[in-house]
This record gives structure tokens, C-alpha cells and sequence, in this order.
């Protein structure tokens, strides 16, 4: 591995893009998996800090698509104690990372938190979502942005639009990851989880809006990039969204 991303040195997933169709398709079967990984941090020393920080985004968003999801807590206590674990890890880590990006202890410990991230270890039993994935991939297909900054800009997005369906969770995430005690009413401290994070992303200089990058989605767009999501069927589990609801969620993206 040359990049602290995907997880994709030990598990079966990847993406397929078509630049003639603007398409990004996942695939996942357990016949990818590597048979055996190398992962020496050494080779990763000199990824630049752009896509190591898209790199971060993506470990944090890969967590999220399985911690954020409507399994009953008492139902998944340890998956989510492992997913917390991973997520305060890059979260203290990642700043330092952006300030020494030769530190080898550092390079390591977030390529082995992308390892953990999508191995299966904290998606097991748990119904998971994906919709954000999905919509990125949309998204990164049609303007051609890397992943893990498409993924900042529509995580939030998407945590904003459905929070209330599993309030929490989110309230488990402001505590257990951010350490936020400061609302007793669970739908303000789910609002403050998503500050947070936002705050965290662009503390690192991360943009968390398509305005920040200059992308201006036309109207034309927007209805494309919500086919594009939807065209297989309505997408996620904590909220079954249609392309008009994906379009709702595109729009908080600007």
C-alpha cells in the first residue's frame, strides 16, 4: 500500500469509473482479497498532503457508513466501542500528521486505522448505509474531484439531513468521540457532533462545501447527479432516500 485510504489491502471492495458516462460503481466480492498485504509505512512518506488528508476523510467516512446506522445499541456495543476507537485515533493523529508528514509512528498508525476501518471487523451485525458513498461517487464522477474531498463536503450533508432518525447515535458520536457534554437536549447535541466534525475538517484546510472549491451545480446538475445516485433504486438504510431527497442533501453541500 502506497496510500492510507480504501482499506483495500484487506478487503474485497473496489470502484470502477467510466469517464465517458461519468459513472463510479462500486463492486465488492470476497474473492478480492488480498491473499496476504504489505503494509510498510515507508511508502507512504511521500504522499503529498492533499491526499493524505483526502486519504483521512475516507477512513472517517468509511467508520461512519457503519457506525451511523439503525441497529439497535445494545446490539452492537462492541463494533461501536471499535468504531469510536478508530475514529478518536485519526482525529488526534491526523493534526499531527499534517504538521510532520515524514513521521513514521504517525504514518503508521493511520494506515493501520484505514486497515481497520473496512476490514468487516465493526460492520459485523450491523445494517450499515452507504448512501453517502454513493452520492459522492456521483458526485467525484461528474466533476472529477478526488474522493476523500467529496466525501468531506458530503458527509456533513447527509448527517444534517438524517440525524433525527437516529438521534442517539449521534449523541454516542458527540460524546464518545468529540467529548461533548455541553447540551442535555440530544437533538442539539447531534447538531454539535456535525459542527464539530466540520470544524475538524477545515481546521486541517479541508473544504466541506462545494462553494469553497468553486463548483457551482447548475440545476441541470443537480438532477443529473440524483439520477446518477439513485439509478439503481432508492439508497441507504437510516433513511431511504429518492433522487429528490439526494437532491435536498446535494444542496446543503453548496
Amino acid at each position: 500500500m502506497t496510500v492510507a485510504a480504501t482499506g483495500s489491502e484487506m478487503n474485497g471492495n473496489a470502484v470502477i469509473s467510466n469517464t465517458q458516462t461519468k459513472q463510479k460503481l462500486a463492486i465488492s466480492n470476497p474473492i478480492l482479497y488480498p491473499k496476504f498485504s504489505i503494509l510498510d509505512p515507508l511508502n507512504t512518506i511521500t504522499l503529498p498532503l492533499n491526499h493524505t488528508l483526502y486519504g483521512i476523510v475516507d477512513i472517517l467516512s468509511h467508520v461512519f457508513e457503519q457506525y451511523f446506522d439503525k441497529t439497535p445499541l445494545q446490539e452492537s456495543i462492541l463494533q461501536d466501542r471499535f468504531a469510536e476507537s478508530i475514529m478518536k485515533t485519526v482525529i488526534e493523529v491526523a493534526p499531527k500528521l499534517k504538521e510532520d508528514l515524514t513521521n513514521i509512528n504517525y504514518r503508521a498508525t493511520i494506515l493501520w486505522c484505514s486497515t481497520m476501518a473496512l476490514n468487516g471487523i465493526i460492520g459485523c451485525g450491523k445494517q450499515q448505509d452507504w448512501a453517502s458513498h454513493q452520492i459522492e461517487h456521483a458526485l467525484s464522477a461528474l466533476y472529477d474531484i478526488p474522493h476523500g474531498l467529496g466525501l468531506a463536503i458530503v458527509f456533513p450533508a447527509w448527517m444534517k439531513y438524517v440525524y433525527r432518525e437516529i438521534p442517539e447515535r449521534f449523541c454516542n458520536f458527540a460524546k464518545n468521540v468529540f467529548g461533548l457534554e455541553n447540551e442535555t437536549d440530544k437533538f442539539k447535541l447531534a447538531e454539535s457532533s456535525i459542527e464539530t466534525l466540520e470544524n475538524f475538517y477545515q481546521s486541517l484546510g479541508i473544504p466541506t462545501r462545494l462553494s469553497q472549491i468553486e463548483i457551482e451545480v447548475t440545476s441541470k446538475d443537480l438532477e443529473l447527479l440524483s439520477k446518477k445516485a439513485t439509478e439503481f433504486g432508492n439508497i441507504g438504510n437510516v433513511k431511504k432516500l429518492s433522487d429528490r431527497e439526494v437532491k435536498e442533501i446535494l444542496k446543503l453541500c453548496m
